[in-house]
């Protein structure tokens, strides 16, 4: 198609229409046949090649024999069909964290950078498919937020990390913006969740799998507070933990999507048994955040849709305190509160003395526009008596974007959420699936004063991507305002 709109164009017509014909398939041609037979040998041997180099240079580390392969299917994809290379990229991420983070070189960067700038790169070509049309919840979603970030990246106090950290955030809005060229009704909306859902169950496999085998990560846990914590493929128990939050939240909004039948199927056992599991894995997590996230889902859909599910919250928390470690990490809050030179503080304690030697370094001036990306981290070797030289973030989203990018970042921040909880709220969808995306955003929202959510990759590349499903759907509904509505409609031209 390209190559036509060149022709019409081209002031060599003659010359563009010899360099189209040898590709003609249509007609049988020895000429065209040889062409072929060449492009793809020629790229056989690249790949070869190349294979071969990285072999060679990286033969300490095997899984770098993986990357060829893979840049070679991410490219034949995103020229063939850039949606369902989107669908895979955000739901085999999790389970290919250990592919990532072995491939991974200081100071360099690995495939999961390659696969950021395919996400990006991903949400450009749609754009251009689309005719430069951009969805406007999208738009005012991330543009005023990403925008501030561009502008903290002018003062940043160390670029390159800082420079990763935005790249890391445009993906996020990368993957809401795609998710709106994923769904036009219900019936697409219920088949995401489904493949959402399913991507779960080799995340949870091989947690349990490193459970039995007593590898509770695929990383050595050496990091203080994540000993016996099972972390599954992810690296870290607050990653697994929140992930899993984002699988309830979809399990429970596909209970109302679906198409209504009968109880006692085996499917619907099938998926019983799958939230049993999960919620077993995230009591393993030992996240005390991510329970109470949850607990809000389960709290909200009981008091809402299934009285019932009071009960079984009931069930589940007597059953939750009788399990190793979970007792332990509760009663933790109790003590080691107080600061002492040498003392060791509890997480909790820990968190509110970072956070207060933080915003206490900060001059006031900074207090409107913050001290430049990343600046948190990179401060905190000074601010912070604890941080025995190591950058250590925040452990509070509120607290890092206030830091780094003042007032305004704050409500930039807040204003992220807001957006889409206003689309949600105000559609035709059904109110049990908006109540349960509206909750998951709070438990978000909850995890951010705790932990870093903002830098879990996996986690906000799954909520984003399903929000980015229910707000396309949203503006489809009928009950939305005139100009939301025509939102899908503009894509979709």
């Amino acid at each position: 198609m390209a190559l036509d709109s060149l022709r019409r164009h081209a002031a060599w017509p003659r010359l563009v229409g010899r360099l189209r014909d040898p590709l003609d398939l249509d007609r049988p041609s020895w000429g065209k046949t040889l062409l072929v037979g060449a492009v793809v040998l020629s790229l056989a041997v690249l790949l070869g090649l190349a294979t071969a180099a990285i072999g060679n240079g990286f033969d300490d580390r095997p899984l770098f024999l993986l990357a060829v392969p893979l840049l070679v299917v991410i490219g034949v994809a995103l020229a063939v069909n850039p949606q369902g290379l989107l669908v895979g990229l955000v739901l085999s991420r999790a389970i290919l964290n250990p592919l990532f983070a072995e491939t991974r070189l200081a100071g360099l960067g690995g495939l999961g950078g390659v696969l950021n700038l395919t996400v990006i790169a991903l949400a450009l070509t749609l754009l251009v498919r689309a005719r430069i049309q951009v969805p406007r919840t999208a738009l005012t979603t991330w543009l005023p937020f990403l925008a501030l970030a561009v502008l903290g990246l002018l003062h940043a106090p160390d670029l390159v990390p800082a420079f990763r950290t935005v790249a890391a955030w445009s993906t996020y809005a990368a993957v809401f913006l795609c998710a709106f060229y994923c769904v036009k009704d219900e019936a697409d909306l219920d088949r995401m969740l489904k493949w959402l859902l399913l991507s779960s169950v080799p995340v949870l496999a091989y947690s349990i799998l490193g459970y039995l085998t007593g590898n509770l990560s695929h990383q050595l846990q050496s990091e203080e507070g994540t000993r016996g914590r099972l972390a599954g493929p992810l690296g870290h128990p607050n990653v697994l933990a929140f992930y899993l939050v984002i699988i309830v939240a979809a399990w429970l909004a596909r209970s109302r999507v679906r198409p209504a039948g009968p109880a006692l199927t085996p499917a619907n056992i099938g998926w019983g048994l799958h939230l049993l599991v999960v919620l077993g894995v995230l009591a393993g997590t030992q996240t005390r955040g991510a329970w109470a996230g949850v607990l809000l889902l389960f709290l909200l859909y009981g008091l809402f849709v299934r009285r019932i599910y009071l009960l079984y919250i009931g069930l589940a928390l007597v059953g939750a305190l009788a399990m190793p470690g979970v007792g332990d990490r509760l009663a933790e809050l109790g003590s080691n509160n107080e600061v002492y030179t040498y003392s060791r503080l509890n997480s909790l304690a820990w968190r509110q003395y970072i956070w207060e030697s933080g915003i206490a370094w900060m001059s006031a001036p900074s207090y409107l526009w913050g001290n430049g990306i990343d600046a948190f981290k990179v401060k905190s070797v000074e601010f912070f008596p604890l941080a025995n030289g190591t950058r250590w973030g925040a452990h509070n989203v509120f607290v890092q974007v206030f830091f780094d990018l003042g007032a305004v970042g704050v409500l930039l921040f807040i204003g992220l959420f807001a957006r889409p909880v206003i689309a949600l709220w105000r559609s035709g969808l059904d109110r049990n699936v908006r109540l349960m995306l509206v909750a998951l955003v709070g438990a978000y929202l909850f995890g951010c004063f705790s932990d870093n959510m903002m830098d879990y990759l996996v986690v906000n590349w799954n909520l984003w991507f399903l929000l980015g499903l229910a707000c396309a759907l949203a503006s489809r509904s009928p009950v939305t305002a005139g100009p939301q509505a025509r939102d899908l409609e503009t894509v979709r031209r």
